[in-house]
């Protein structure tokens, strides 16, 4: 099977260097076999994927040269199955 992984990150800065998005983990693109989205909701099959995730992060300036990003991303599996989330 031929397939592709994406990651897509969606954020907005809103300001003091405060970003906030969301990100789309590990959505499978099949190319070639009819169905273009995959998914895995199987609870016998890890990980479950894809994952929505919130994000939220401050960049710090240390100096002028140098800046360290420190954040949170929580979400969870678009499974329709809630025992799987």
């Amino acid at each position: 099977m031929n397939q592709l992984e994406t990651k897509s990150h969606l954020v907005y800065l809103i300001g003091h260097n405060l970003d906030m998005g969301l990100n789309f983990v590990d959505l499978p693109l099949r190319i070639g076999d009819g169905a273009f989205l995959s998914y895995n909701d199987d609870i016998n099959r890890k990980p479950l994927y894809p994952i929505l995730m919130f994000t939220i992060q401050k960049q710090l300036n240390i100096r002028d040269n140098l800046q360290i990003n420190a954040g949170l991303q929580i979400g969870a599996n678009v499974s329709n199955s809630v025992e799987n989330k």
